[in-house]
């Protein structure tokens, strides 16, 4: 299962757009049970067929298709179907597991079936921002799935991948909900498992992915992206575009976290450019977030204010509530650096009573220091200042860290003795905002 077909391949097959020799060889890879492949032809033919049929039957270079449509498109359509159904099986289980608890489930006898294993999987993967409990419920499902796998009837090989990636998809279910020493155990063990048998380099590549993320939260940036590095040369190596721009993105943005702003902007640019938004709309829009962010931190504010008008609808049909915030507090940001106060006044009070409203208190209180430098600008410097120490005070309370403590100090000092500026305001915002991902961050007085 080494010799994967490319995404575009597998988009050019369902279309008949392959010679027959290149379309029997997709042909025999998915027959053979690759589950990656098989779940991606499936994301790609469900679209297609509610298209209908393709009318244009022949090769990029004009030549007659040699595939046997009579093969490959029942093929597609039964890979479509397996989807729905693997979705389907996948929320059944979830709902017996609901009503009925672990044991009921675990004497059901389809948990011997691949299917179910890959369902669990799939489905707790796709639930990651819409419900992260039942994500790790069911990856948890997935893991037990995957331990009562035959290997004489699946394959030896073919257990111990699906092992490695169940106990990968519950370690990054674990992190997400905020177990990061669970989450460390079980990815290390899907690693350890991975690594001892002759496995996809792929699933590999996919595993390193995983513990970059855990890496990331753990704040230990330096080895996260030394290991997405590796992660990128292999999608690369493999003609995976849209992974590797999945792997650029994290790049991206924890470069950006270690206050590398020019590199992230290189990086997500990279991203935006190898991402399939048909595959993971999602991922273009961070892509396209964390790249405005980026750029304003760089100074580039019209390319970031365009960007953001240019993506409008994107954050429209894909944004979450938070990221939707966080887009009206850089919107108010870059609108304070152009010189547009009433509307930078109007966008970062927006931003910070939505924050409030979420109870998202640390995002607030940078939102209102950003607001007190504009109110200063303004000549309202009574207003200002209140604001300003009432931000202070909101950090204080939060419980932030030493080298926290002391900017905020500084800032409460100058308050106190009316000499605050704008220059120091943004220097220590932009200290606070990369320190929330950050924890090494130092504060410097410039």
């Amino acid at each position: 299962m080494r010799d994967h077909p490319t995404h575009e391949t597998l988009d050019r097959f369902l279309r008949g757009q392959l010679s027959a020799v290149e379309g029997a060889r997709v042909i025999d890879h998915l027959v053979r049970g690759c589950p990656f492949c098989q779940a991606a032809a499936a994301d790609l033919a469900g679209p297609l067929f509610e298209e209908g049929e393709p009318e244009d039957l022949g090769s990029d270079d004009g030549a007659v298709c040699e595939v046997d449509l009579d093969r490959a498109l029942p093929a597609a359509r039964h890979a479509a179907a397996a989807h729905q159904e693997e979705t389907l099986l996948a929320d059944e289980i979830y709902a017996a597991l609901v009503v009925e608890g672990h044991s009921a489930i675990h004497r059901a006898s389809h948990f011997h079936r691949v299917p179910v294993c890959r369902a669990l999987m799939r489905r707790s993967w796709e639930l990651r921002h819409e419900d992260p409990t039942q994500m790790l419920q069911l990856a948890d499902l997935a893991v037990y799935a995957a331990s009562r796998l035959d290997p004489e009837q699946v394959g030896t090989v073919r257990v111990a991948e699906l092992n490695a990636r169940a106990l990968g998809e519950y370690g990054n279910a674990q992190r997400i909900t905020g177990d990061l020493s669970g989450a460390e155990r079980s990815v290390e063990q899907a690693l350890a498992l991975y690594q001892s048998n002759d496995q996809d380099p792929l699933l590999g590549a996919h595993l390193l992915s995983l513990r970059a993320s855990l890496f990331a939260d753990q704040r230990r940036f330096s080895n996260a992206l030394d290991l997405l590095e590796k992660v990128e040369k292999t999608y690369e190596e493999f003609g995976e575009r849209h992974q590797q721009g999945r792997a650029l993105v994290q790049r991206g943005i924890y470069t950006g976290y270690r206050g590398e702003a020019a590199e992230g902007v290189r990086l997500l640019r990279s991203a935006l450019a190898l991402i399939d938004e048909t595959v993971d709309p999602k991922l273009a829009l961070t892509a396209v977030h964390n790249l405005a962010w980026a750029l304003y931190e760089c100074g580039q504010l019209r390319d970031a204010r365009v960007l953001l008008w240019e993506n409008r609808e994107r954050y429209d049909r894909h944004a979450e509530r938070t990221m939707l915030l966080k887009r009206t507090w850089i919107e108010g940001n870059i609108a304070a650096g152009l010189g547009d106060l009433e509307r930078a006044v109007e966008r970062l009070s927006d931003a910070i009573q939505g924050f409030d409203e979420a109870e998202l208190g640390y995002q607030a209180a940078l939102a209102a220091l950003d607001l007190g430098a504009v109110w200063l600008r303004q000549g309202r410097s009574h207003a200002a200042l209140e604001l300003l120490e009432y931000a202070a005070e909101t950090f204080v309370a939060i419980g932030v860290g030493r080298e926290a403590l002391g900017a905020l100090a500084l800032l409460q000092q100058a308050c106190e003795q009316e000499r605050v500026d704008v220059t120091l305001i943004h220097q220590i915002s932009a200290f606070l905002r990369r320190l929330e991902h950050d924890p090494s961050a130092r504060f410097k007085q410039r």
